[in-house]
């Protein structure tokens, strides 16, 4: 066992204001630098932490915003369950990736992004009749 207090810290932080959809499928998560500082964790610490999420049955999707050199920059990995294809999402926004884990770039406030990712997300968990 080798973590360090801040990473177990970061992780607690992180989940603790993870949301889900109305229908529980899609998991959001986000770290900017406050958080991780406050934490005493780093980036490298939140590695692992987006496939926590989809041990849960219900959720078929994760989405993780990660600040880069701003507030309006951020950096967006994604997972999937099954047949959902999250890459065609990344590709949306310059991404790319694999069927079941993706990731793009992308700039706004972390609420408008959140909002448009769910709402793209969720179509491809639809596309995918994933229940």
């Amino acid at each position: 066992d080798s973590n360090s207090l801040g990473r177990l810290k970061l992780f607690g932080a992180v989940l603790n204001q993870m949301e889900l959809d109305p229908t529980g499928r899609l998991a959001t998560l986000y770290v900017d630098h406050a958080l991780a500082a406050g934490c005493g964790g780093s980036y490298e610490d939140t590695d692992g932490l987006i496939n926590m999420p989809l041990t849960v049955k219900d959720i078929q999707a994760v989405v993780f915003f990660k600040e880069n050199d701003g507030p309006l920059d951020w950096r967006i990995s994604m997972r999937s369950k099954g047949t959902i294809d999250i890459n065609a999402v990344a590709k949306q926004f310059g991404g790319g990736g694999h069927k079941n884990a993706s990731g793009c770039s992308a700039t706004g406030s972390i609420a408008e992004l959140k909002r448009t990712f769910r709402e793209k997300i969720v179509e491809a968990i639809d596309a995918a009749g994933a229940k």
